[in-house]
């Protein structure tokens, strides 16, 4: 019911009703259990309701029921008479809010036990200290270091805990203390390096940039503060500075910038000519090596001088081949290219080159190396006419060799045997006039002629051995098979003989170094194989001869075949080489020798 009163209402009663309607809080006048009695304007403003409304929904109709603060509150209420605290009201629109609820029991008039409750709204009030707990938990998560420092003496009001552990403090340390402590020594006075800052912070009101700071233990940190000043209710002018930490940023640019120095000094100092250009071919930096190779005093005047690097190049259609090549490889290995000088002469570059893109796979420029093959080319020239004229030399060498070799057969025949003929045919002479008279004599003239027909078969071998005449009377098959017909009967050994045709016409130079090469083989055979077969292959293989030569002996090794003191087999390859052919010697142990040579052959005209 309403409070209205008995017809005779007290002094008191009447203040309490004039409080309870003017008053700017919301007063509900209820039962201990859930009515409402009464609400003031106050309540119902609060509420969006009219006093009936309230009083008709009673308690648990304004009051969130689900709010567990609530049954608590009832018994705070039931135990002390009263309560103060936080309970969530709901309007008439069904929003919530937070309020501050204060209940008292008391006794009317008439005895009857009621309860006065003041509500106040502290919908702003939570949503100030929500604002300042975000606030605070940014303060505590945020990843830069902030502080705060009063500007008439320079002491730290303020900082968060990045700030702390930025510096290796512990939390609150830096409270209290100059903010001086923090700057590093550096070319400039701490009191300079102030000033200038806030000569900036008067003028624009905020302050960026780096400083280099020190931690409590002494190591430097490099840091990018944001300055700004403002008037604190508290501590008057204050300086607010963010700062981050930018240590390995810098320690970065640092080594970037020693990479380009070593780079570029790398570039001015090659030997290497370096140069880089467009896509479109402009010419965009060349280092010293590069201009001087080019005629160029000066990398500054050739870059004066040439607007287009395809002008460098003797035919314009190879720079478009490196081109080709760098768009489908991005690179080019190194090639000869024919080039001009700045005086108009031509000489040779070896070219690489490679594109140089950004991170979005643009072609910045292209880079190219140039080497100088000048000096190369030269020198190729004269290795070219020196080995022209070793060879020369040594088929000079090897003429006189056999022409030599041919007159020492040739005196051997015909002068030695001649005289050793006439002297067989002396000794015969002489012993048809002795008859029988000396029997001993006879033996010893007989004895004497048995070594001189022996000599002139050992001369006529010697000679053949110089000068095998067989070879240039009936060519190098017949040849061979003398060679072989001798070797079996010297040595005992096997030898079988395949050639295809069954006639070669070739020169005789080239028939003597087949001849030569069979007649060292058997040589070798004989004295180191051990062998008891050999097999020689002769033929014709369409512009080459191809001759070869297998023993089943104990094999060669390698350290023989490569040795120096094997005078024999390079004798061999010295005659191959002269006629452009090539000899290759395999040996397996015991399982013997193969000799492989090839040698281009041109019919005879």
């Amino acid at each position: 019911m309403k409070i209205t009163g008995k017809n005779n209402f007290t002094e008191s009663e009447g203040i309490f009703r004039s409080i309870f309607e003017n008053s700017g809080e919301a007063i509900l006048i209820t039962h201990p259990g859930d009515a409402i009695y009464s609400a003031n304007p106050e309540a119902c403003r609060l509420l969006g309701m009219s006093e009936a409304e309230i009083c008709k929904l009673g308690r648990n109709g304004i009051i969130d029921t689900t709010d567990g603060r609530l049954s608590l509150a009832l018994k705070e209420r039931s135990l002390t008479g009263k309560f103060k605290g936080e309970l969530t009201l709901i309007r008439k629109d069904g929003t919530k809010f937070p309020a501050e609820v204060t209940n008292t029991v008391f006794r009317d008039a008439a005895g009857d036990e009621r309860t006065a409750m003041i509500i106040r709204d502290i919908s702003q009030h939570k949503q100030v200290e929500m604002e300042l707990h975000l606030q605070s938990e940014i303060m505590k998560n945020i990843s830069e270091g902030i502080n705060m420092v009063r500007q008439n003496d320079n002491i730290i009001v303020f900082t968060n805990p990045k700030f702390d552990e930025l510096f290796g403090y512990e939390t609150g340390e830096l409270i209290g203390k100059n903010v001086g402590i923090l700057n590093a020594p550096t070319s400039k006075k701490p009191e300079k390096i102030k000033q200038d800052i806030i000569d900036i912070l008067n003028i624009t009101g905020e302050w960026h940039g780096e400083i280099l700071n020190v931690k409590k233990n002494g190591n430097l940190i490099w840091c990018y503060a944001n300055i700004s000043k403002f008037i604190h209710h508290g501590y008057g002018m204050v300086y607010l500075s963010v700062h981050s930490d930018i240590t390995i940023r810098k320690q970065a640019e640092t080594d970037i910038k020693e990479s380009e120095s070593r780079l570029l000094s790398i570039f001015e100092n090659s030997l290497i000519g370096i140069s880089t250009a467009s896509p479109e071919g402009k010419l965009l930096n060349v280092n010293s090596a590069y201009a001087n190779m080019y005629g160029f005093e000066s990398p500054e005047q050739m870059l004066s001088e040439v607007t287009n690097v395809v002008t460098l190049f003797a035919y314009p259609d190879q720079r478009k081949e490196i081109l080709i090549v760098l768009n489908k490889e991005c690179s080019m290995d190194a090639r000869e290219i024919e080039v001009v000088r700045r005086d108009g002469s031509h000489f040779f570059v070896h070219v690489s080159a490679a594109q140089i893109k950004d991170a979005d796979g643009k072609v910045l420029y292209n880079q190219e190396t140039h080497i100088d093959q000048t000096e190369r080319k030269i020198n190729e020239e004269e290795i070219r006419k020196s080995k022209d004229m070793l060879e020369n030399l040594n088929q000079h060498l090897l003429d006189v060799w056999e022409n030599e070799k041919a007159q020492i057969a040739l005196n051997i025949h015909d002068d030695l045997g001649q005289k050793l003929t006439a002297l067989n045919m002396d000794l015969a002479w002489v012993k048809s006039r002795m008859g029988v008279q000396s029997h001993s004599v006879l033996v010893k003239l007989k004895e004497m002629r048995r070594d001189i027909i022996e000599t002139v078969e050992e001369i006529k071998e010697i000679s053949s051995f110089l000068r095998p005449s067989i070879l240039f009377d009936l060519g190098v098959i017949s040849a061979i098979n003398s060679q072989i017909e001798r070797f079996n009967k010297q040595s005992g050994i096997s030898c079988k003989f395949f050639h295809e045709p069954a006639e070669f016409e070739i020169d005789e130079k080239l028939s003597l170094v087949l001849y030569r090469i069979v007649q060292e083989s058997f040589t070798n055979i004989a004295r180191h194989s051990h062998a008891k077969n050999v097999e020689i292959n002769l033929k014709k293989k369409r512009n080459n001869i191809e001759l070869l030569i297998i023993d089943d002996g104990i094999g060669i090794s390698k350290e023989q075949i490569n040795s120096i003191s094997s005078m024999g087999l390079a004798g061999m390859r010295e005659r191959v080489w002269l006629f452009k052919g090539s000899l290759k010697i395999q040996g397996k142990k015991a399982l013997g020798t193969k000799v492989f040579v090839t040698i281009p052959f041109k019919k005879i005209t």
